[in-house]
């Protein structure tokens, strides 16, 4: 989910590296042309080779220049996240912050990353630590109910909604409709959760200095309360709709695993979760996507390795684990 305070830590970093650039330019060091190579692809979107260079930097330098290190540990623990490597992203991003411990943002990147690892404990603990800091902290609080909500701590959830909502009260009235909604999801009232859901697509405004959660985000909550009130076709139509508007990649995703799962346009599915793949080569849950798929192709020495690869990397996570077995016993059928 793509969150205001993720554009706050783009002009973070681009502060800190203009200001180390006014430093550093007249002085020969090596370390820092590697940095400045790291950047350039970094800007190119080449994020393996914008890896290789600021880890020489790393290297060359051994935290001699501890600022400028915690600029190479954002720049890395960014682009393992770019490319869907969270574990590696983790590790970077914590190295910054021991760096930089006011960064709210990167606790909330750290946050993120636990939760793709399936670790929400850890997730929760690092959302709670930026809430600390962070000035507007609307995103926070709804990550955290989610999060609740997922461990079956309903009450705490919906505590967790009142304090967005009131964080929020000077906001868009949209921000507003959305929490009511997620309040609606959390209860399990999906029915009337996707009329406040509707309501909040069609009022949504998007602004840089408030926006916290997309336009594209609310089609997948959307969807997945469609989903699970029992309208599967409606939930398809809202991820085409959406995925027609804004081809993102984790909304490629849900859309490619809902044509697996209702049996449909598996060329399709197949062709929007190679895009995406393209660009996060590491993300499990892609992986996975694209295994289900082979599997409902009847490709199964393709969907076992490839479900495979994705649990190595996501090992607590029960739908791939569900995934995982079904193709195994289909294989041993088949054997």
């Amino acid at each position: 989910m793509m969150i205001y305070y993720i554009r706050k830590l783009f002009s973070f970093i681009k502060l800190i590296w203009g200001l180390t650039f006014l430093q550093l330019v007249s002085i020969n060091k090596r370390y820092y042309y590697y940095s400045y190579l790291g950047k350039i692809y970094f800007d190119l979107e080449k994020y393996e080779k914008a890896i290789l260079f600021f880890k020489k930097s790393e290297d060359f330098q051994k935290k001699q220049d501890l600022e400028f290190s915690g600029l190479n540990f954002h720049y890395l623990g960014h682009c393992y996240l770019t490319l869907g490597d969270f574990q590696n992203a983790v590790w970077y991003l914590e190295d910054s912050l021991k760096l930089f411990p006011d960064d709210y943002s990167t606790m909330a990147f750290i946050g993120w990353c636990y939760e793709m690892l399936d670790e929400p404990e850890w997730a929760l603990k690092s959302y709670e630590q930026a809430i600390k800091l962070d000035p507007i902290p609307i995103s926070l609080y709804y990550l955290g109910a989610m999060i609740l909500s997922n461990l079956d701590r309903k009450k705490e959830a919906l505590e967790y909604i009142e304090l967005a909502k009131e964080s929020a009260k000077d906001k868009d009235e949209w921000i507003m409709k959305h929490l009511d909604g997620t309040s609606h999801i959390i209860s399990g009232n999906y029915k009337d959760a996707i009329e406040f859901l509707k309501e909040t697509i069609s009022s949504y405004i998007e602004k840089a200095d408030n926006i916290f959660i997309e336009k594209i985000d609310i089609y997948g909550v959307l969807a997945h309360c469609q989903r699970e009130s029992g309208d599967s076709k409606g939930a398809l139509s809202t991820l085409e709709e959406a995925y027609k508007e804004c081809p993102d990649l984790s909304l490629g995703n849900e859309l490619a695993m809902e044509y697996a799962n209702q049996n449909t346009n598996f060329e399709r599915a197949l062709e929007i979760i190679e895009r995406a793949l393209k660009y996060q080569p590491y993300h499990p849950l892609f992986m996975d996507t694209r295994g289900w798929i082979f599997f409902k192709m009847g490709r199964l020495d393709e969907a076992k390795q490839e479900i495979e690869r994705s649990l190595k990397l996501k090992p607590k996570n029960k739908g791939i684990q569900e995934h995982y077995f079904t193709v195994l016993k289909e294989h041993k059928n088949l054997s």
